[in-house]
């Protein structure tokens, strides 16, 4: 179930992105959040990054968790991929942001297992880089998991969300050596852990920012 949970994580933030946070660190105990970092556009958030970069050390410890920007169109080509090449090129490019992540990687881990991450790992041992490994390798069973019976395909926003748990499900499989009919059956009845409260997309972050400046600016 673990992998399911990375695998669910990594496309729900895939699509949607994910805000950042600036944290108060205090020896060891958990982050504290200090502000939230909302993306407004790329070039304007790497600016703001880089100043909130020029706070860390002051007023105690502050450590930086960077956003993480939505790629939309990436889960867009993977759910509407209908060869093996489609598929290839979908993951490819997952890697792709992934490695990107793993080079900024954030100053601290939002798992509540892991202490403080003092230095990186190397790309190849991490979490993502053996899953990926391993779906890769059953790129041509992804096509068949999307011919199964089960796998959502009505244009709902809930069923997009259940696409999202279908594939996380069968790529978990594959690191296990399952076939994705016997994959999801055996996670049939997994559901994806809510990490405190649930992040929105990024766009309706904006959405709600921009409505309370110009309801700022209307005010007498």
């Amino acid at each position: 179930m673990k992998y399911a949970e990375v695998w669910a994580d990594l496309l729900y933030r895939l699509r949607d992105g994910e805000t950042g946070e600036l944290v108060r660190v205090k020896g060891k105990q958990r982050p504290i959040p200090v502000a939230t970092v909302i993306v407004a556009n790329r070039v304007a958030t790497r600016k703001l990054m880089k100043t909130l970069e020029g706070l860390r050390g002051q007023d105690g410890i502050l450590w930086l968790r960077s956003p993480i920007y939505p790629e939309q169109e990436i889960w867009e080509g993977l759910k509407h991929a209908s060869s093996t090449e489609q598929i290839r090129v979908a993951l490819a490019k997952i890697e792709r942001c992934l490695r990107n992540r793993w080079k900024l990687s954030s100053y601290y881990s939002p798992d509540e297992d892991e202490l403080l991450i003092g230095k990186r790992v190397g790309w190849t041992k991490t979490i993502g880089s053996q899953l990926l490994l391993a779906t890769r390798k059953n790129a041509d069973e992804i096509i068949k998991a999307k011919n199964l019976p089960h796998y959502p395909r009505a244009e709902r926003p809930s069923s997009d969300n259940k696409r999202i748990e279908f594939f996380a499900k069968v790529f978990a499989g594959f690191a296990l050596g399952l076939a994705p009919l016997t994959a999801t059956k055996r996670l049939s009845r997994w559901k994806r852990l809510k990490r405190g409260a649930e992040q929105k997309p990024i766009s309706d972050l904006q959405e709600a920012a921009a409505k309370r400046k110009e309801h700022t600016r209307q005010r007498p």
